[in-house]
């Protein structure tokens, strides 16, 4: 039987923060206080749900951490690339600002499952931001990252995930609109398993993808556009995750294509 962290007077949100809970139980019992408050908050919350169900309560280690709050960016953690004059990448004030397509990466390569977290703020009403998994980091066509990119697209108010090898050999895996706003700080969650990855936004938003694409291990955070365009970035956290919790992924999918169709009828 598993334990669930269910309290009904509880936001769902702070549930699956709890360290406490085991995420199947907590899950099931949520989905079932969502069906109750009827088909809106049901089709609304499902999939988010199996998101946080899975990325909070997964008991995680934590890989890397930084709030750059430090003078100077920590290079046991992080390498820097800087492909071209006008790029550049500077700490200060409690954040990180990529500009003019450079690149923050993981010093180290990180296999999969993992999750990335943390928040971003677009500076300038043209920049597109981007976040690289399973890439080498080597060059591709406009300085890209060939891997898995999760791209924020400020002019386009879009987010997307896709398969990226060059500018002629790429696919778009998913996209949704989502209205992005110059100065305003979003927080982002990926989870990526190796075989499928998913993306939430402020807690709400989601997409998910399958793909096993890979070029390597490194994880990278930049700046899509040329001089004049940045993007900041604060609290970034990386962390291992466990086959169990891989386990109970795949297990809140199969309820929610369950539950969705049990609602329908």
């Amino acid at each position: 039987m598993y334990k669930s962290c269910y309290t009904p007077s509880e936001n769902w949100i702070s549930r699956f923060r709890r360290s406490d809970c085991d995420p199947k139980g907590n899950m099931l019992s949520s989905m079932i206080d969502l069906r109750r408050e009827g088909k809106n908050s049901f089709m609304k919350y499902t999939s988010i749900l199996a998101f946080l169900a899975f990325a909070a309560c997964a008991h995680a280690a934590t890989l890397v951490f930084d709030d750059f709050s430090g003078a100077s960016i920590d290079t046991g953690k992080w390498s820097t690339i800087l492909p071209s004059a006008g790029a550049s990448i500077l700490q200060g004030g409690g954040v990180l600002t990529t500009s003019g397509r450079a690149i923050l990466a993981t010093a180290s390569e990180y296999p999969t499952p993992y999750l990335i977290a943390g928040s971003f703020t677009m500076l300038n009403d043209l920049e597109h931001f981007k976040i690289a998994t399973r890439t080498d980091l080597s060059a591709s066509s406009f300085s890209e990252r060939a891997g898995i990119l999760f791209a924020f697209s400020n002019d386009g108010n879009q987010i997307s995930i896709q398969r990226y090898t060059s500018a002629a050999d790429w696919s778009l895996l998913a996209l949704a609109s989502f209205t992005l706003t110059t100065g305003e700080t979003y927080s982002f969650d990926i989870l990526d398993t190796g075989n499928q990855v998913m993306l939430a936004v402020n807690g709400v938003e989601l997409l998910s993808a399958a793909s096993t694409y890979s070029t390597g291990g490194h994880i990278a955070f930049y700046s899509r556009e040329f001089s004049g365009s940045s993007t900041s970035i604060d609290q970034v956290s990386i962390s291992s995750v466990s086959d169990e919790a891989s386990t109970g992924m795949l297990l809140a999918f199969s309820l929610i294509l369950v539950l969705g169709v049990a609602r329908k009828k």
